[in-house]
This record gives C-alpha cells, structure tokens and sequence, in this order.
C-alpha cells in the first residue's frame, strides 16, 4: 500500500496506467492529471468549490442536446476553442475561426447569386468575394459552408419556427473562384444565457454579446 499524499498524489495517478495504453492518450491523460492537480493546489480548493464545479458539469451535461453544446460554448468563453484553432491553423492564408455551438451538418445547396433570406424580412445584404491560394491564383471548386441568425437573433437549431436549415447553404466557387450570394444583414445576439455557462459569464462580470457576423 502506497503512502499517499498531497506531494506524490499525481506521480501515484501516473503509475496505474496500463503498459499498453495508447501513447497519446496517455500523453493527453497525464498532462490533464498534472494540471488539474496542480490548479487544486495553487488555488487551495475546498470541498465546496470542488463539489460546485461537478455540479456545473453535471448542469452543463443536462442543458446539452443534439442542437445544444453547452460545453462547445464553455470552451468558447473560456478561450480554448480559440486557442485549439490557432494551435493548428495555417498562419500563411486567411485566419480561420471556430465553428461554435450552433453549426450544423448537410446545408442544402446554395447556387451562386442564391438567395439565402427566402421569405424574411430585413435589410438585403449582398456577400461575394473570391477564393484564392496563398499567391493569388483563384481556386475553383471551393465549398463554402455558409450560416447565419435570423432577424430575431437565433439560429434554426435554437429556433423551432424556423426551418432546420434556414440561413444555411453550401456553395462552389466558379472558374474564377468567386462566391455571391443574398441574405438579410445579420443582428448582434447573445449567447444563450439560461445556463450553467451564463452563470459563469453574470458571475465574472462579462455581457453575452456577439457582434453581427456571417460564418464561412
């Protein structure tokens, strides 16, 4: 039986692994074991804080659905979406972004000159630009995953009165590799606040404001 401790905790964790555990898992397991530990330490968490952290996890799973990633928008306010992105982006072409909660899979087509606002009302707005390589040399064939809000705010998957793939579309780049589309000028929107990560965000101080933006 080992003598554990506060001092040689983490060091016991890191003996159970098994001989033929695979090596980036253990790398990745280790590493968050290392650190989780040591934020204990430095912070000196208590019983209470360490059980209202389980209990924000366990919320964060209930909220959660097949249209609702609470925990992509938890990585997202704390940053680590983000950094996960730049950590392995191409620095060389146009920045790239996170997807966020709310992106989903299968948009219908969207031809160029498409029209991506259907029956909403809002000021028109007209999106095009061309694609090319890091030199300059147009890139035909392209698909861009297009999506926005609707006028209120909301995504279609946080929107049942909307189609499931309202402001969604899927577009080629042409010979030239250049895209154009219509759609309704997007709105500044909050992230959803009536969750565990909205309590984060009250309790820290921080507004749930987006700026108005259309996702490439």
């Amino acid at each position: 039986m080992r003598d554990v401790n506060k001092d040689n905790i983490t060091d016991v964790f890191m003996s159970y692994f098994g001989d033929d555990t695979d090596p980036r898992l253990r790398e990745i397991m280790q590493s968050l074991a290392s650190h989780l530990h040591n934020f204990a330490r430095d912070v000196n968490l208590t019983h209470a804080e360490w059980l209202k952290g389980i209990q924000f996890l366990e919320a964060a799973g209930h909220i959660s659905d097949e249209t609702r990633h609470e925990f992509i928008l938890l990585s997202d306010v704390l940053g680590l979406s983000s950094l996960v992105d730049m950590l392995h982006s191409d620095t060389r072409g146009t920045s790239s972004s996170v997807l966020g909660p709310f992106h989903i899979a299968g948009s219908p087509p969207l031809p160029f000159g498409g029209d991506m606002k259907r029956d909403f009302e809002g000021q028109v707005l007209v999106a095009c630009g061309r694609v090319t390589d890091t030199d300059g040399n147009p890139i035909a064939g392209a698909e861009l995953d297009i999506w926005q809000t609707a006028p209120n705010g909301l995504y279609s998957s946080q929107d049942p009165a909307q189609d499931t793939y309202s402001f969604h579309g899927l577009q080629t780049t042409d010979a030239d590799g250049r895209y154009g589309f219509s759609t309704v000028r997007p709105v500044s929107y909050t992230v959803p606040t009536d969750g565990p990560v909205g309590e984060i965000l009250n309790a820290t101080g921080r507004h749930p404001w987006r700026p108005s933006h259309l996702h490439y």
